[in-house]
């Protein structure tokens, strides 16, 4: 049994996905604009990191588009599942980072 035996990609699960990365992709860079900010709470230290990692969130969001017109095209090859178990990980991990900073951004606001 594989990761993708249980998961059904359909046009809903993708959407949710879709909404999932643009909410990821709006909080994204709205805290990379402020690591940028030095004295910011969240630190210049993450500036770099928000950097290297909207790369990668650009590319999640292409991949999540390609699987998109795959389905329109038919049942979604096993590679491209594979595919999203992967990004659905990514989603996962990066929105625990975002949410994290985001957390400290608004402790530091109401600390103001």
């Amino acid at each position: 049994m594989t990761a993708t035996d249980n998961i059904n990609f359909d046009e809903k699960h993708l959407r949710h996905m879709q909404d999932q990365l643009s909410t990821l992709s709006k909080n994204f860079n709205h805290l990379r604009n402020k690591a940028m900010e030095k004295s910011h709470a969240i630190g210049a230290d993450r500036a770099a990191w928000y950097e290297t990692e909207s790369e990668v969130l650009d590319a999640a969001i292409n991949k999540l588009e390609m699987a998109e017109a795959a389905l329109r095209k038919g049942p979604l090859e096993k590679a491209v599942a594979d595919g999203l178990v992967k990004l659905q990980g990514f989603i996962a991990k990066l929105k625990g980072e975002v949410d994290a900073d985001l957390a400290k951004l608004k402790s530091a606001e109401n600390n103001q």
